[in-house]
């Protein structure tokens, strides 16, 4: 029976601090998942902007001609 209780309170005194340590991290995450800051994002251009240039064909042309 002495054997029994000398592993278990080895398991507590190794898993205590693994289970404080979660706690601690959980509790924190928790903490900054509540916080409520402005989020601060840049404006989206619309989706179906197209901007459109006149092409000038006769400037390719000349180019086209010069090779």
């Amino acid at each position: 029976m002495n054997g029994k209780r000398k592993r278990n309170r080895l398991l507590t005194v190794l898993l205590l601090p693994v289970l404080i340590f979660v706690y601690i991290v959980g509790w924190g995450m928790r903490c900054l998942g509540r916080q409520k800051r402005a989020v601060k994002t840049k404006d989206k251009p619309d989706e179906d902007y197209v901007s459109v240039l006149p092409a000038a064909f006769e400037d390719l042309q000349e180019a086209d001609n010069k090779r």
